[in-house]
C-alpha cells in the first residue's frame, strides 16, 4: 500500500522512518513558483496557468529523491481555482493512479478554506 499523496507531517515523518527511507524535509513556498508565471501571485487561476505551473513545478520536483519529503506552503495564496487545481494536482493523481509517479511525496501546507 503507497503512502497518501496529503498526510500530516508527523504521519508522513513516522511511516517514512518505519520504511527505513531517507526522510528530507523541504519546503516550498508556492507563491515563488508561481511570480513567473502570473501577475498576481496570490491567485492560483485558469488551466493556462496550471499547465505553466505544473511544467515549472515539475523541474523543482525532480530535483528530489523519490523519497523525498516537500512542504508545499499555501502561504499568502488567496485563491486556487478548480481548474488549476486540476491541473497540477490532477496531474499527480493520475500519475499515482498509473504508478508512474517518480517525485517525493507533497505535503500541502497553509491552505485557507477557499
Amino acid at each position: 500500500m503507497g503512502i497518501p499523496l496529503v498526510l500530516s507531517i508527523e504521519r508522513v515523518y513516522t511511516t517514512l522512518k518505519q520504511k527505513c527511507l531517507r526522510v528530507i524535509l523541504e519546503i516550498l513556498r508556492i507563491t515563488n513558483l508561481v511570480q513567473s508565471i502570473t501577475k498576481d501571485p496570490s491567485v492560483l487561476a485558469t488551466r493556462f496557468t496550471g499547465k505553466r505551473f505544473w511544467d515549472e513545478f515539475q523541474k523543482h520536483l525532480s530535483l528530489y529523491d523519490r523519497g523525498d519529503v516537500v512542504l508545499l506552503s499555501f502561504d499568502n495564496i488567496l485563491v486556487m481555482d478548480a481548474s488549476f487545481a486540476d491541473e497540477v494536482f490532477g496531474q499527480i493523481a493520475v500519475m499515482r493512479a498509473r504508478k508512474e509517479y517518480e517525485y517525493p511525496y507533497l505535503i500541502l501546507a497553509d491552505l485557507n478554506e477557499t
